[in-house]
């Protein structure tokens, strides 16, 4: 026979599980071709700075959206004083389901960016 404690630890276990998947699903944004990974806030870049950066991983199509955080942009140049950080990760929604955009964000995102909201998240599974 199963204990009440062990049971409800089971069940809360259940809750967190599911609370935490339902903050991942809002951490990685459906558009209707991409799946969005953010990992530092747009608004924190300098606008006209952005650059998109196409590469191919072995699980599909992913963007990635870098620019120039703000008070660094050279407007006249064109150039940022300090890099270009990435900003955001973008997935086809061809090459990935959702299953498979949240274990590549885990596999291939959080250890480069522990700060994102999607990796705050799921390290607490």
């Amino acid at each position: 026979m199963v204990s009440g404690k062990t049971t409800n630890a089971r069940c809360q276990n259940h809750v967190d599980a599911e609370q935490g998947r339902h903050e991942m699903v809002e951490a990685i944004e459906r558009t209707k071709n991409e799946y969005a990974i953010r990992v530092e806030d747009p608004n924190d870049f300098e606008k006209g700075s952005f650059r998109t950066t196409r590469i191919r991983a072995k699980s599909g199509k992913v963007n990635i959206i870098t620019g120039c955080p703000k008070g660094h942009w050279n407007k006249r140049t064109k150039k940022c004083s300090v890099g270009m950080p990435t900003q955001t990760y973008r997935l086809s929604t061809d090459d990935f389901s959702r299953g498979d955009a949240e274990r590549w964000t885990k596999r291939n995102i959080c250890p480069k960016h522990p700060n994102a909201k999607a990796c705050k998240i799921t390290s607490r599974r």
